[in-house]
Formats: C-alpha cells, sequence, structure tokens
C-alpha cells in the first residue's frame, strides 16, 4: 500500500493500481472478501481513480467500498451511515456524468439502495431520528430525479440494451423499463407518503421540525402541480412559524419566490471543453401560484442574447415556491436574479 501511495503520488497510476489490487488480493485471501482491513486500500484506489479521471474503474472500486463499509458487519451505525452517504452522493455524480450511458438502471438502483437504507433503520430497537429524516429526505431526492426524466416512453431507445450490473445487482433492459415507469406512474404518492410516514413516526418534533416537514411537502405538491395542496402546507408551514415565534426562519423561506427544488439535486454536468458560460440578469414576476410572467432581461455577459433569450423559456418552465405574507396568504412577487448559462 505505501509502494502504491508513492507511485500514485509520482503520476504513475497504472503501477499503482497494480500494488492497490495486489495488497487487496492479499487481505481478502487471508482475511475474508467482507474484511474491513480493506477500506483504507479501497479509499486510496477512490483517490488515484478520481486523480487519474478513470471513472468507470472509480465506479467499481464505490460498489466495493459500499459492500464492505455498510454490508461487511464492522463499524458503528454512524460510520455506516456516512460510508451510505458517500456513496449515495457518488451514484448522483455519476448520474450527472453519464458515465456508463445507462441512466435508468443507476436510477432503479439508487432508489432501492435508498429504501433499503431507510428501512434498516426503521427496524432498528431504537430508530434514530436523524437518520431516519436523512434517509426519507434522500429518497425524495431520487424521486424529484426519477420524476425530472422524460417519462419513460418517451425515451429513446429506452427498452434497447444489454443487461446492467449496478448496485450489485444484473437488471435487465425490460426490468429497467417496468420498474422506471413504476415509479415514474406513482412517485407523487410516494413522495408525500414518505414525509407523512416520517411526521407520524415523530408526533413529538418541535415546532420548527414540524415546519420543515410541512416545507418539503408543499414544495413537493408545488412541484408536480398539485397546487392546491402545496398552498394548504405551505400556509401550515408559515403560521407553525409565526405561532412558535420563528420569524427570522419564515422570512427567509417566505419572503420572495425561490425555484425548485431549493437544493441542487440537479446540479448540472459542465463540460470542461464546452463554449464559456454566460452570465445572464433578469427580472420577472412570479405569481401567487408560482408561475412566471413579465421576463426581462436585464444584462448579458459577452452580448451573447440569443443564447440569453433560452433563459426565458427556462424560467417559465422552473417551479417557484410562491411569497408568503406573514398569515400564510400567498402574493405576487418581483424578483431579479442571476443565472449562468452553459451550452
Amino acid at each position: 500500500t505505501q509502494l502504491g501511495r508513492l507511485h500514485r503520488d509520482h503520476g504513475d497510476y497504472r503501477r499503482a493500481d497494480q500494488l492497490y489490487r495486489g495488497a487487496l488480493h492479499a487481505i481478502r485471501v487471508n482475511a475474508g472478501l467482507a474484511s474491513a482491513q480493506q477500506l483504507p486500500i479501497l479509499q486510496e484506489l477512490i483517490v488515484l481513480h478520481r486523480a487519474s479521471g478513470d471513472l468507470e474503474a472509480l465506479d467499481q472500486v464505490q460498489e466495493d467500498h459500499f459492500r464492505v463499509a455498510v454490508h461487511g458487519g464492522d463499524g458503528t451505525a454512524g460510520e455506516r451511515s456516512v460510508a451510505a452517504q458517500r456513496y449515495v452522493a457518488w451514484q448522483r455524480e455519476a448520474l450527472r456524468r453519464g458515465i456508463d450511458g445507462d441512466r435508468n438502471a443507476r436510477l432503479v438502483a439508487l432508489y432501492d439502495t435508498t429504501q433499503r437504507l431507510l428501512d434498516a433503520v426503521m427496524v432498528e430497537p431504537a430508530p434514530d431520528q436523524a437518520r431516519q429524516r436523512q434517509w426519507t429526505l434522500s429518497q425524495l431526492d431520487n424521486l424529484y430525479l426519477i420524476l425530472g426524466d422524460r417519462p419513460i416512453q418517451e425515451q429513446v431507445g429506452a427498452g434497447i440494451g444489454n443487461s446492467s450490473r449496478v448496485g450489485g445487482t444484473t437488471r435487465s433492459p425490460e426490468y429497467v423499463r417496468q420498474r422506471i415507469t413504476r415509479l415514474q406512474e406513482t412517485g407523487v404518492a410516494r413522495g408525500r407518503d414518505l414525509l407523512l410516514d416520517y411526521r407520524q413516526h415523530w408526533p413529538g418534533m418541535t415546532p420548527r421540525a414540524s415546519a420543515e416537514v410541512s416545507l418539503a411537502l408543499a414544495d413537493w405538491y408545488q412541484w408536480n402541480d398539485k397546487l392546491q395542496s402545496a398552498g394548504k402546507h405551505y400556509r401550515e408551514a408559515a403560521l407553525t412559524l409565526r405561532d412558535a415565534g420563528e420569524t427570522a426562519l419564515a422570512a427567509r423561506w417566505f419572503s420572495s419566490a425561490r425555484a425548485l427544488p431549493t437544493h441542487r439535486v440537479f446540479s448540472p454536468r459542465v463540460d470542461a471543453d464546452a463554449p464559456g458560460s454566460v452570465t445572464v440578469r433578469a427580472q420577472f414576476r412570479v405569481s401567487r401560484r408560482g408561475n412566471v410572467s413579465d421576463i426581462n432581461i436585464l444584462s448579458v455577459s459577452g452580448g451573447d442574447s440569443r443564447r440569453a433569450q433560452a433563459l426565458k423559456s427556462m424560467l417559465r418552465e422552473t417551479h417557484f415556491r410562491p411569497r408568503l405574507l406573514a398569515d400564510g396568504t400567498p402574493a405576487d412577487v418581483q424578483v431579479t436574479r442571476q443565472y449562468e448559462l452553459y451550452r
């Protein structure tokens, strides 16, 4: 391992890989395939393949690390949870990068893996609220990704290809097609049930924690065009914060319109050799229902007005959380935002 690190630091990635894998083989022969002694070397390999840019090899090592760290039987629940979080973060990066061209198979595997992690928390003698919340919201993010894709029937060649091995399981193209179709058909209800189940399991939550669940549920409904249900839960969140005296937090959430999702689950893929970004400053109105109108392009870096015009259609297709007054009533608002556009 030390010799492998030396070759890695000198840029000889091929020789370093050989040495690391020799060390792994020795451990597996002597201590077993699930031995935690592999973890430091697997972590070295993750660093190595990051540095070399070998994303396919990195993907396999991430699978091995997850298998050993989470299912190997060693380590505390907290350590296993951290390893699982890193694995899920890698899977989302792999989706953004499109490293294997089989996005649907990876989405299905990511959803199933996250559900297993959530179920494992719930069968513990004393379930941990923080970890249940973590995996509930992580699964909701997966549903954002699944419903954010085009319906499977519209995807070119969605049912064509060879069997894929993702998440440690081999899946046929037909299985993946049926599974992703079902998730897209039932996704809105699944997201709702995730949040309601979490709330029901922890009835003694603080007002702030309860308002966070209401907000997540409202954003989910708003993003899926269930505006009446969204409005009900936005008002519930706003009033819960008002009654608890959380005026600063209420202002942060509701003083202006916010694009949904409010986190970076849809992080863009930016290619190193793609044309540079264009900075566009725009002003527009967001209605009390979250609809965008009256879009004005105020300025464009580099004067590329043609690319800037594409922002208008993007904004019209974006779901926004509306502005809310102190009593939970939605209101129109004019906002000015700056965007980076990439080709």
